[in-house]
């Protein structure tokens, strides 16, 4: 699995410019389309605090949906190496996924770019590094490496759903 460790806030101080070939941003198109596919992923009442409570989402959604977008606006060959924009339908998928892999408390994971308009989400706490990868076409998939214990774990996502959720509380 590729890791980036580098960051690209300079490269998005242009933020919702449009693309060249559409006239249109990014972050425009995903946001149309968020709008369309969100409900059928969950309804809203599955990210309120409580009966009553005013609709709020989840720390980690708001969070990786703002740097989703913020990624959506890398032009191609954002890092010097001909490497291709973001796609929307990797993002769709992505936080499609998390949304059924992650529970409201869930730790805030770090959005970073492919090379190949893919996006790899991933949580480095306590010595531990979870990390799944969404490449521009094929299956999703993850690693995990403990740390101290050494211990290592990998597989293909939906068919290791578990595993990962495993993995994921060991983040804690």
């Amino acid at each position: 699995m590729a890791t980036c460790t580098s960051t690209t806030t300079g490269l998005t101080n242009g933020l919702f410019r449009p693309k060249p070939q559409s006239g249109i941003s990014g972050a425009t198109v995903f946001a149309r389309s968020y709008e369309r596919w969100a409900p059928a992923v969950k309804s809203i009442d599955e990210f309120r605090e409580g009966p009553g409570d005013s609709e709020v989402i989840s720390t980690w959604f708001s969070a990786t949906l703002k740097r989703i977008t913020e990624l959506l606006q890398l032009p191609s060959n954002w890092d010097g190496y001909g490497a291709s924009e973001v796609r929307t339908e990797v993002a769709r998928r992505a936080l499609t996924s998390l949304l059924s892999l992650l529970d409201d408390d869930s730790p805030t994971p770090s959005v970073v770019p492919l090379s190949d308009g893919g996006l790899q989400v991933e949580w480095h706490r306590h010595s531990r590094n979870l990390e799944i990868e969404f490449p521009a076409s094929g299956s999703a998939s993850f690693y995990f490496y403990g740390g101290t214990s050494d211990e290592e774990s990998e597989g293909l996502l939906p068919a290791s759903n578990n595993e990962f959720r495993e993995c994921l509380a060991q983040l804690a």
